[in-house]
């Protein structure tokens, strides 16, 4: 059986310190988001919204409706316990049959 997302997508969402009402400094945090997905090796060029182009290396493909993730986030693929693939999202898009990330 076909499985439409194989991958373990696990993302690094990193909060900067905030100053509370009093004033006082509340250190952020880093949290993993772990979604499914699957991978593929790019190698391609893709236009970011800032107009820049670049090349990327993976494309991750997830499910319809993902929250989306940050430019800049670090992303680790995983397989079976193994790691396949590092980056930083160049860029995230909400598609109509899925959600992308560029790496």
């Amino acid at each position: 059986m076909v499985v439409q997302y194989p991958h373990t997508i696990t993302a690094k969402i990193v909060t900067d310190s905030v100053q509370d009402e009093n004033g006082n400094w509340v250190p952020g945090s880093v949290e993993d988001r772990v979604i499914q997905g699957r991978a593929e090796v790019g190698g391609r060029m893709v236009q970011l919204t800032d107009g820049n182009q670049f090349v990327y290396s993976w494309v991750v493909y997830m499910p319809k409706g993902t929250a989306p993730v940050a430019p800049g986030t670090a992303i680790t693929v995983t397989w079976n316990g193994e790691t396949i693939a590092t980056g930083n999202v160049l860029l995230f898009s909400q598609g109509q049959l899925n959600s992308r990330i560029w790496l």
